[in-house]
């Protein structure tokens, strides 16, 4: 995701044009303190990185990707009843846990902006990270791939942790760029009501698909009014409309981790 930040953002900015002697003389020093942090880690931390690399598990896995499934990628919709209480042999809280994911909402989004050639080379960037990522998971790579990125060390549902990031920062780009037009058309409204319906359809049936010692805490009452919740965000997420989508998601964010919180446990 950073790698795809940084090609973006030197694209957009034309920044390979401002290239000197100072500018290198800079990137070398930079490239010699990171390299002195991986060489002194390194140093510390090879034996036991050598012994771990031996077991059989985890240091022989390999995995190529392709098991993720679509009630697995949205099991973050469970959050709200799975961090308070969980009772199950397949999962627990911390695995449980991911995002309130719009996907299908800022697809459309970014479609809408391609089409009107509002994109720049930094979200252009973003969009071909999560797709990767979408790829990794649901598809996979070839198995040499997975072992020369390292990929391979790491579970298809991991990728969650990246994918996250890279929505969110696209969608507060997409969300946040200047001139935004204040009043959306009948047909962008139109657009954003039918992908709303269609994406909490599909969140819908991605949970109920979840073994039902994972859902038996959430309520149908509670599934719907996240639903609800959900759609509403989605809808201001196409239309543009920030202050809303802002206040609705984090309001969401905050009902479900607020009792989950270490502090508040504690």
């Amino acid at each position: 995701v950073f790698i795809a930040l940084t090609i973006g953002v030197v694209v957009r900015e034309k920044l390979y044009r401002l290239w000197s002697v100072k500018s290198a003389l800079i990137y070398i020093l930079a490239a010699g303190v990171a390299a002195g942090l991986v060489i002194a880690w390194w140093l510390d931390a090879n034996t036991a990185i050598q012994t771990m690399a031996q077991t059989i598990y985890p240091g022989q896995r390999v995995t190529v990707g392709g098991t993720a499934s679509l009630p697995l990628l949205l099991r973050g919709f469970t959050n709200f009843s799975t961090l308070h209480q969980l009772n199950s042999t397949l999962s627990n809280q911390s695995e449980i846990s991911c995002f309130y994911y719009l996907l299908l909402p800022l697809g459309v989004l970014v479609a809408k902006k391609a089409l009107q050639k509002k994109l720049t080379a930094l979200e252009w960037s973003l969009t071909a990270v999560c797709g990767l990522l979408l790829f990794y998971m649901f598809i996979g790579l070839p198995v040499d791939l997975a072992r020369l990125s390292l990929w391979g060390r790491s579970a298809p549902y991991r990728a969650d942790l990246a994918l996250g990031l890279a929505s969110l920062i696209l969608t507060y780009l997409l969300l946040t760029r200047k001139n935004q037009p204040q009043d959306v058309g009948f047909g962008t409204k139109g657009l954003a009501f039918t992908a709303s319906l269609v994406w909490i359809y599909i969140i819908y049936r991605s949970v109920s698909q979840l073994d039902s010692t994972i859902t038996s805490a959430m309520t149908p009452n509670t599934l719907m009014a996240i639903l609800l919740v959900t759609a509403a965000i989605s809808y201001c997420l196409i239309t543009n409309k920030l202050k809303p989508f802002v206040l609705m998601s984090l309001g969401l964010s905050l009902v479900t981790t607020a009792s989950f919180h270490p502090i508040n446990i504690a």
